[in-house]
């Protein structure tokens, strides 16, 4: 019935396609049902990537046209799919050759491909993809004039059999037919008309018709075919498969074009034109001119090993990673063509450390990049790429790509009137609340009543220029005198404030060491969402103003700016109330995944008692740990550990040597001033490539004086929980760093620690001496100098004051839900007789090996 698009109900022709013609020979497929599980179900494991592959057959056959037709309902029994081209077609050898399983000639040395393009395929299997979706296949293609068909019926395959060879395969044979055109005509029929025009650009009978095509028809379709939604396809359709001049595509009538983001753009860079120099970690390469290719690939960079490489960079001036799932896919990241065929469809990281990736940057960035050099990398499904040097220089290549965005973004955020937002805001706050507070501040820090932590001001000015600075603050406002001119993320030290403003020059400087500002560092990238960030380090400089201008006393102030700095350290620990079991097996349990691993490396010295602050990105290390040891006279001792991950995808795989990277290590050190570095990893290198790796770390100590210290998964996990139970302190850890640098010297030292008996800790005396204290003065704090007295008093408890605090401690980290150390302070939050019922069902819950019975 003509004018009406039955494909659109799913209505299949009153023709069987499997009878229509006559019988003209007869194909004979070696084939076998294990080789099909493998080759469709584990190789095109979606239905949309099926099509995707069948359009790329088209493609290969010098369509200019491909037609994709699918029923309404999926999931009715008379739906169908079908994808029709207008390419060579094919006649009884072309056949043959079609259904020859893990053949192709498509690579050959003497193959003419059609027009010239370069060939997709090169596996022979493409043809495999429909069995996901169908059980009936049907060809009908015209070639010559001539029209024939196939059937292929995957139930017929043979099942493989008990005591056969699983990979064996047997003659399925396919009837070959020839037909009429009034018999092709009709077997098509409800493929033919409709609206859109996908009918019009590729007629397949009549005046115009196309002198050869191919129409590919699956029926009686299989569950998965009805999870193709067209959103989804119709993205991937414009994004996985070459879109040209010469080549249309279709979807249920309507033409597909490659989408264009309509959103503002910050620019676009070209690679290998004069003003494009990629970045680190991109390798050299050849800036190379090729006037004969399209456009975009004019310009490219030719490198040793992977070859010519084209391709663009884009940024935008917002994200462009928004959207329904089903309606609209990924804008952003990385688009890795290989012969003109997106391989990365659904990574749009291409494999690269998502925490190397800023999402502030990489909600605003796209990469298209051409790399015909991994063709030979390409798994037989092209959706994957074997890892190896190719993948990893184009990785570079990729990565390079992003941070030269990313640098190129935070210029445009910094032409955008730097600090101009927060300048804005605090200019238009009441002076009251803003520049009074802080020309009393300032008044103070020139009387010499008061040096302000979050302000800073020359010393050396003279009683009328002091005069000057404050009257200009006192008055200051919009324009050239605004109180903030810029804003800055800048690593001042892990002790310092949140953030530090330049009175004079008008920087604030946002402290990213500071626990709070990194922990959530990642939210804060770009210039609207870096707002609520420098709004709340502008209220930690103005509520340190406000407190000296009510007039408290200097020491009211700082007790009350060190409760606020301490409660924001607080609320930034991912690990505070997760005991040293509980860390231990998450460590444990992230050794295959990077960034989780990084995230549990800093819980872990979290856990143990270091302040850590967790960094990463581009040549830096995954975070810092800081220890505040007893001090000794006035001076505080401290020591700094740089944290380092290095995980593996699979499991039992090790770290080598060249993955360590001692050198970057020791620059990571240097980089935070740190006195150690620790690196964790599932295992590290054994025999030969084990002595070079050890010979490179004592060279480091001996130049340095500094130490690197490599840790299994598994041991750093036991010493977290080994850490409280053997009350082990700070200080004592860094023996562990300034002794052991291979992983079996810390094995040994932490088996060490296992072993050892300890006199059994004093908790119930200590825990209802703290009660004691709480109950006759709840609102305040029990520090360990007045508990130490009190255990003196009342149970007779002589203790010193190291072994005091890390028993409190200890406890603190077995059941951190319940004892709570501040400081040089303690506090518990129940009865005594029910944390030490607690702390028994938490030290329980230890490996026997670890929990052994101290001595009495």
């Amino acid at each position: 019935m003509r004018g009406v698009n039955r494909v659109s109900g799913g209505m299949l022709p009153a023709t069987d396609l499997t009878a229509v013609g006559r019988k003209a020979g007869q194909i004979d497929v070696r084939i076998g049902y294990k080789i099909i599980e493998l080759f469709s179900e584990g190789l095109y494991s979606s239905a949309t990537k099926a099509i995707e592959e069948l359009v790329s057959n088209g493609f290969d056959a010098g369509a200019l046209n491909i037609h994709v037709l699918l029923a309404a309902d999926l999931t009715a029994p008379d739906a169908s799919i079908a994808v029709i081209d207008d390419g060579t077609g094919m006649d009884p050898s072309r056949f043959e050759q079609h259904w020859l399983i893990g053949v192709s000639n498509k690579r050959d040395p003497g193959y003419v491909a059609p027009l010239s393009r370069k060939q997709i395929g090169k596996f022979g299997i493409g043809k495999l993809a429909t069995y996901v979706l169908a059980n009936r296949l049907t060809h009908i293609s015209k070639r010559d004039g001539k029209y024939f068909a196939v059937t292929m019926d995957y139930r017929r395959v043979p099942a493989s059999k008990a005591g056969k060879n699983a990979m064996a395969t047997e003659s399925v044979p396919l009837d070959l037919r020839e037909l009429s055109e009034t018999q092709a005509k009709t077997a098509l029929e409800p493929w033919l008309f409709g609206e859109g025009d996908g009918y019009t650009a590729l007629r397949l009978f009549g005046a115009k018709a196309r002198k050869s095509w191919t129409a590919a028809i699956m029926t009686e379709l299989k569950p998965m075919a009805g999870e193709l939604r067209r959103g989804r396809l119709k993205w991937v359709l414009e994004s996985a498969i070459p879109l040209r001049d010469d080549f249309h595509v279709y979807l249920n009538g309507e033409a597909i074009s490659r989408s264009k983001l309509k959103l503002k753009r910050v620019g676009r860079w070209v690679l290998g034109t004069k003003d494009v120099d990629l970045p680190e970690p991109a390798p050299d390469g050849e800036k190379t001119v090729d006037r004969s290719a399209a456009a975009d690939a004019v310009h490219g960079v030719t490198y040793s090993k992977l070859g010519r490489v084209t391709g663009y960079i884009e940024v935008y001036a917002d994200p462009i990673d928004t959207g329904k799932s089903e309606e609209i896919e990924r804008s952003n990241g990385f688009f890795v063509y290989v012969r003109d065929r997106l391989v990365n469809t659904d990574d749009p990281g291409f494999g690269i450390d998502r925490n190397k990736l800023r999402h502030g940057t990489f909600s605003r960035f796209r990469m298209v990049l051409h790399a015909d050099g991994l063709d030979d990398e390409l798994r037989s499904s092209r959706e994957t790429i074997r890892e190896g040097i190719l993948t990893n220089i184009a990785r570079n290549v990729a990565h390079a790509g992003f941070n030269l965005a990313r640098s190129k973004l935070e210029q445009h955020w910094r032409d955008i009137e730097p600090g101009a937002q927060v300048s804005r805001r605090v200019a238009s706050t009441p002076a009251s609340l803003t520049r009074r507070p802080l020309a009393a501040a300032l008044s103070a820090f020139f009387e010499g009543s008061y040096v302000p932590r979050y302000l800073v001001a020359p010393g050396d000015l003279k009683p009328k220029q002091q005069a000057a600075l404050i009257e200009r603050v006192r008055e200051s406002g919009e324009g050239a005198d605004n109180l903030i001119k810029s804003t800055v993320l800048e690593q001042l030290a892990q002790e310092q404030p949140f953030a530090v403003l330049d009175i004079e020059g008008g920087v604030l400087r946002i402290n990213t060491l500071h626990p709070f500002v990194a922990y959530f560092l990642d939210e804060y990238e770009d210039e609207k969402s870096s707002v609520p960030l420098e709004l709340v380090a502008v209220s930690e400089v103005l509520l340190e103003a406000s407190l000296v201008q009510t007039g408290l006393e200097r020491d009211e102030i700082v007790e009350i700016l060190d409760q606020r700095d301490a409660l924001l350290r607080e609320l930034a620990r991912g690990s505070s109330r997760r005991n040293a079991r509980t860390v231990a097996q998450a460590l444990a349990d992230a050794a295959t995944d990077q960034r989780k691993l990084e995230l549990e490396l800093i819980a872990a010295f979290d856990s143990m008692g270091f302040s850590t602050v967790p960094l990463g990105g581009s040549n830096k290390a995954d975070g810092v740990a800081k220890a505040h040891l007893s001090g000794q006279g006035n001076k505080p001792q401290t020591y700094t550990v740089s944290l380092e991950a290095k995980s593996k995808v699979l499991a039992g795989t090790k770290v080598t040597a060249k993955a360590v990277g001692v050198a970057t290590i020791a620059r990571h050190r240097e980089d935070l001033h740190a006195d150690h570095a620790v690196v964790v990893g599932p295992d590290f290198p054994t025999k030969d490539e084990h002595a070079a790796l050890v010979k490179e770390l004592a060279a480091n100590r001996k130049h340095t004086s500094k130490t690197i210290t490599l840790l299994r998964i598994s041991d750093a996990a036991r010493l977290v929980r080994l850490v409280p139970l053997k009350r082990v302190g700070l200080n004592r850890l860094r023996n562990l760093f300034e002794t052991a640098s291979t992983p079996d010297e810390a094995k040994k030292w932490i088996d060490a620690l296992e072993a050892e008996q300890r006199a059994r800790p004093l908790y119930r005396q200590i825990l209802e001496t703290i009660f004691e204290e709480q109950e006759q003065d709840p609102n305040e704090l029990v520090e360990f100098g007045g508990l130490r007295t009190a255990l003196r008093r009342g149970p007779k408890v002589d203790i010193s004051q190291t072994e005091l605090i890390e028993t409190c401690t200890a406890m603190s980290r077995l059941v951190p839900d319940l004892v709570t150390i501040q400081g040089s302070a303690i506090e518990i939050n129940q009865r005594p007789d029910n944390i030490m019922k607690a702390l028994a069902a938490a030290i329980g819950e230890y490996p026997s090996s670890e929990r052994k019975e101290d001595a009495k």
